[in-house]
């Protein structure tokens, strides 16, 4: 994998090709399928948890309550294994660290989207 350096607007830049963020994406994937295989009833209760965030207007008061629960389950799905989808989204949703309620939703929509291009994936066999 390589990155060029550029200048853009006087600021440096790391341009990489698109075979290297597709094989990336690929990778991030398989690392995600492995942690939904070692731990199918935290990503069952994260989906969960995720639909509920969605179907009703959530109340500042209930905004931090909610985004732990999901921090947790998202926690317990990255300690797996590295590079998954469930560590980038735990970083964004979790409050105690970049987590905004300004940005909730659109953070749940997009790991909701990362989660069907999981579930579209064959399932992993663990060999332990």
């Amino acid at each position: 994998m390589s990155f060029q350096k550029m200048e853009i607007n006087g600021k440096t830049a790391f341009i990489i090709s698109k075979s290297d963020m597709e094989a990336i994406r690929t990778e991030t994937l398989l690392s995600s399928l492995k942690a939904k295989a070692a731990h199918p009833v935290a990503y069952r209760e994260l989906r969960k948890a995720l639909h509920e965030a969605l179907s009703s207007k959530i109340l500042i008061d209930q905004y931090y309550p909610l985004a732990k629960k999901i921090a947790g389950f998202l926690r317990e799905l990255f300690e797996v294994t590295s590079g998954t989808i469930f560590y980038h989204s735990y970083k964004d949703i979790n409050p105690e660290i970049y987590g905004s309620p300004q940005e909730f939703t659109k953070r749940i929509n997009a790991l909701l989207k990362d989660m069907e291009a999981l579930d579209e994936m064959p399932p992993l066999k663990l060999i332990k």
